[in-house]
C-alpha cells in the first residue's frame, strides 16, 4: 500500500494548489499543507516552490512524482490481478433472466445472504420468454445458464428439471384501457360478473387448475378462457383491444403499458422459485441449498 502522504502529493502536484487539492480530497487546506511539510521533512528535500499563485514542483518534486506514479500504477495492477485471482476461486452461477422472469427474488436473497453466498459469483444471461413452452422453461437451462427464477409449477416441466419454491405472489387482472372496469382501483367478484377472464393453460398447472375450479364452482357467472401455451409479453398486445381480462402475476404488472393492472378481492396466489437442471453442477447444488435454506 502507498502511504497517504504520497497520494496527497500526487493530487497537489497535479492541481498546483493546496486549497484545490483539499477540496478534491475532502480535507482541510491546513491538513494538506501539514502532510506535505511532513513529507519534505522525511525526505529532507524541498518538493514545492510556494508562491502566492499556488505551488510548483521542484526538480526533486518532479523526480518523486514520476516515481510515485510508476509505483502507484504497478500497485494498482497487482491488486487488480489479486482481485481477478480471488474471483477465479469463486463458483460462478449463471442466471437466465428475461422480461417475465427477471430474477428479482434471487437478487433480494443475494442481498440478504451476502455473507453466506460470498463464495459465489452471479453471471447474468438473457433469454427470450418465447423460449418458454409447455415442456420446458427453456431448452437452454443447464446448458447456457444454470438457474431460472420465476413461475415453476408447469406439470410437464417436472419431468426435465428440478424446482424449489421460494414463495408465492398475488394474481391480478390486466384490464384494457377502454374497458368499463379500467377506472376501478380494486375489483370484486361482482365486478367480474359476465366478464371473460383469460388464464394460462389450466391442465398444465395444478395451481391454475385449482383456481379455475374454484371460479367455476363459486363464481359461474365469470367466463373462463385458457390459452394454449404459457403467457409471453405479447399477451398484452394481443388482448389490449379486446374485452378479455388477463390473469397475471404481480411480477408482470409493469409489463403492460397498453393495459391497466388492477388487484382483485381474492386470495389467489401462484408459486415462484428456482428451476435448474436434473443433472446440475455441484456448485449449483450448493447454491440452491443456500438460497432455499430458512
Amino acid at each position: 500500500m502507498i502511504d497517504d502522504k504520497y497520494l496527497t502529493f500526487i493530487v497537489v502536484a497535479n492541481e498546483g494548489s493546496f486549497s484545490r487539492s483539499a477540496e478534491m480530497l475532502y480535507m482541510s487546506a491546513v491538513a494538506v499543507r501539514k502532510q506535505m511539510n511532513v513529507l519534505e521533512k522525511e525526505l529532507d528535500l524541498q518538493l514545492f516552490k510556494r508562491t502566492s499563485q499556488g505551488v510548483k514542483l521542484t526538480d526533486a518534486g518532479e523526480i518523486l512524482l514520476e516515481g510515485i506514479q510508476t509505483v502507484k500504477g504497478a500497485s494498482e495492477q497487482v491488486f487488480e490481478r489479486l482481485s481477478n485471482y480471488r474471483n477465479s476461486l469463486k463458483k460462478t452461477i449463471r442466471i437466465g433472466m428475461s422480461l417475465m422472469r427477471p430474477g428479482t427474488p434471487l437478487i433480494e436473497i443475494w442481498q440478504q445472504k451476502n455473507q453466506q453466498l460470498s463464495d459465489f459469483n452471479l453471471q447474468i444471461t438473457a433469454f427470450d420468454d418465447a423460449e418458454v413452452n409447455l415442456s420446458s422453461p427453456s431448452a437452454r437451462l443447464g446448458k447456457d445458464f444454470d438457474i431460472i427464477v420465476g413461475p415453476n409449477d408447469g406439470i410437464r416441466w417436472q419431468e426435465s428439471i428440478q424446482t424449489k419454491v421460494l414463495g408465492f405472489e398475488n394474481f391480478l387482472l390486466a384490464v384494457p384501457k377502454n374497458h368499463r372496469l379500467a377506472e376501478k382501483r380494486v375489483l370484486s367478484f361482482d365486478d367480474l360478473k359476465n366478464e371473460t377472464v383469460l388464464l394460462p393453460p389450466r391442465n398444465e398447472s395444478p395451481n391454475i387448475e385449482l383456481i379455475s375450479r374454484d371460479l367455476e364452482e363459486n363464481h359461474p357467472e365469470i367466463n373462463l378462457v385458457a390459452t394454449a401455451n404459457f403467457f409471453t409479453p405479447n399477451i398484452y398486445n394481443d388482448y389490449a383491444n379486446q374485452d378479455y381480462l388477463v390473469f397475471i402475476r404481480e411480477t408482470w404488472r409493469y409489463l403492460s403499458p397498453s393495459m391497466i393492472v388492477i388487484p382483485v378481492e381474492w386470495d389467489y396466489k401462484g408459486p415462484y422459485g428456482v428451476m435448474y437442471s436434473r443433472e446440475p453442477r455441484q456448485a449449483v447444488v450448493e447454491f440452491v441449498a443456500l438460497i432455499t435454506q430458512e
